[in-house]
């Protein structure tokens, strides 16, 4: 079966804060080197093209403003993006997307998406908060961009079982639901893990991972595997994980 990475982004800004923010001209570089790989972007909405063997998943979490300049040079180069975004961010904060500049991001092409009202963590709300919560930040979406939104990321990347079957069962067009659990994913998946983007991924780790490498992804699921390991031994002995 064939598989595809999806990469997770999040500010795409010159200079970096934090190891998440990735610079634009590292990112203008990474995407040009998708066409020059021959690799174009996957949509959900039109599914996967199964004659082409080589697609990417074009992930953006939480909004930033900056991701507004991505879209508009991604759009340049006929790529698809996905950005999640968070209402109150978009509503409350001039750092983030406002309501028009969604709106032209999808009239780009690229998909607007559900990150959550607010950027508390699903798996500490209730079935019903929940999908009040994903619901009205579904439909503030399609509001703007007059499309129906089939895609969800949670805040941290946080799921569990409980939150994908509630999500499906209560908002069963939201078919998608992106997680931070590294590792391929398959075009019938459901739950779609990712590769995260940081400020010190190299031109050759981007190629490893758009070209679906198995050592570079056995590499990176051993880090992953790893932290988790270690978070939940700190949460045993006490410790608490900043919910941001």
């Amino acid at each position: 079966m064939k598989s595809y990475t999806c990469l997770m982004y999040h500010e795409i800004a010159t200079p970096t804060k934090n190891k998440y923010y990735v610079p634009l001209d590292v990112f203008k570089r990474q995407m040009a080197l998708l066409g020059e790989l021959g690799i174009s972007t996957l949509s959900l909405e039109e599914g996967w093209n199964k004659s082409d063997d080589r697609q990417v998943l074009l992930t953006f979490d939480d909004g930033h403003g900056s991701n507004f300049e991505a879209a508009r040079f991604m759009a340049s180069l006929g790529l698809k993006g996905y950005f999640y975004v968070v209402k109150d961010f978009s509503l409350h904060n001039p750092d983030y997307l406002s309501e028009d500049e969604i709106g032209k991001m999808a009239e780009m092409g690229h998909t607007i998406a559900i990150h959550g009202k607010n950027h508390k963590w699903w798996t500490r709300k209730s079935d019903q908060q929940l999908l009040d919560e994903l619901g009205e930040t579904k439909e503030w979406i399609e509001g703007i961009t007059k499309r129906m939104v089939i895609t969800c990321a949670a805040p941290g990347g946080f799921v569990d079982q409980r939150v994908i079957d509630t999500i499906h069962r209560g908002l069963p067009e939201v078919e998608y639901i992106r997680t931070v659990e590294v590792g391929l994913n398959h075009y019938d998946d459901k739950v779609i893990r990712i590769i995260p983007m940081h400020t010190t991924t190299t031109l050759d780790m981007f190629k490893w991972g758009v070209c679906c490498n198995p050592a570079f992804y056995a590499y990176q699921r051993a880090i992953y595997d790893s932290k988790k390991v270690l978070k939940r031994i700190y949460c045993l002995l006490g410790g608490e994980i900043k919910e941001e």
